[in-house]
């Protein structure tokens, strides 16, 4: 039987060692990974909340505690800046309302088109200042300024101005929130209260102009024209400002 070398013997049994070790370091990674997967799938969607809580930042936490580090306040901060920029949306929608709503009034109350009246060859309109006729034939225009009035007429002046001025005020008080006063509740409640008062006092005028107009204009093609329309369309902006700004007031 031939001898073998020492150093044979051991080259011989190198290789087969070599093999072994890396078979169980294999089946060990196997058995590993099969633990791993099997415990992710029995972990329960709790379990996985509460093992991430470390990694989680709290805003009110302190520095250097768990989920506590230097940039932890920026989620409370950046939660009333996006606070502050909602309210302030809600404020910007009601100026743009109250914006129309100023425009709109102020057409009604300056434009003599309230009322419109075809007559075949002459036409007649009239606002709160004057009355004009229209002569097709001759294509004129003669207006008669309104300076003695009856009183419905005085009535309705007067609260069409001053619907007119509640309007420039909540204006005024909604741009000074929007850009001087801007964490003063007072200037925004202020806002909300003109824009309905103006509404109202806006109702007042156009359902005692109607009132009385409608008593006139029985039984002849009288028709109420844009200036009427616009007085209504602008009651119903400042209304929806109103409305809007007291969304803004609430989340506040």
């Amino acid at each position: 039987m031939p001898k073998v070398k020492r150093g044979q013997a051991e080259v011989t049994k190198g290789p087969k060692n070599k093999r072994t070790r890396n078979e169980k370091t294999r089946d060990c990674v196997v058995t590993d990974l099969g633990s791993s997967s099997a415990q992710g799938e029995s972990l329960s969607e709790v379990e996985v909340t509460q093992m991430m809580a470390p990694v989680i930042l709290h805003g009110d936490a302190a520095p250097g505690r768990t989920g506590g580090m230097d940039a932890a306040p920026i989620p409370t901060k950046v939660a009333k800046v996006l606070k502050k920029m909602d309210a302030s949306k809600f404020v910007l929608i009601g100026l743009v309302l109250t914006i129309c709503a100023f425009i709109c009034q102020l057409i009604g109350l300056a434009s003599p088109y309230w009322i419109y009246i075809d007559l075949g060859e002459t036409k007649a309109y009239g606002g709160l200042w004057k009355s004009c006729l229209y002569n097709k034939t001759f294509d004129t225009t003669l207006c008669d300024e309104k300076l003695d009035v009856l009183d419905y007429m005085k009535a309705v002046r007067a609260t069409s101005i001053i619907g007119f001025l509640s309007f420039l005020v909540a204006l005024i008080m909604v741009i000074l929130k929007l850009f001087v006063t801007k964490d003063k509740k007072a200037v925004l409640f202020a806002a909300i209260g003109t824009a309905f008062n103006g509404a109202i006092f806006v109702l007042t005028s156009i359902a005692v102009y109607a009132s009385t107009i409608d008593k006139y204009k029985r039984g002849t093609s009288a028709e109420y024209h844009f200036a009427f329309a616009f007085c209504i369309i602008g009651m119903f902006f400042a209304l929806g400002a109103g409305a809007i700004m007291m969304v803004d007031a609430v989340k506040a």
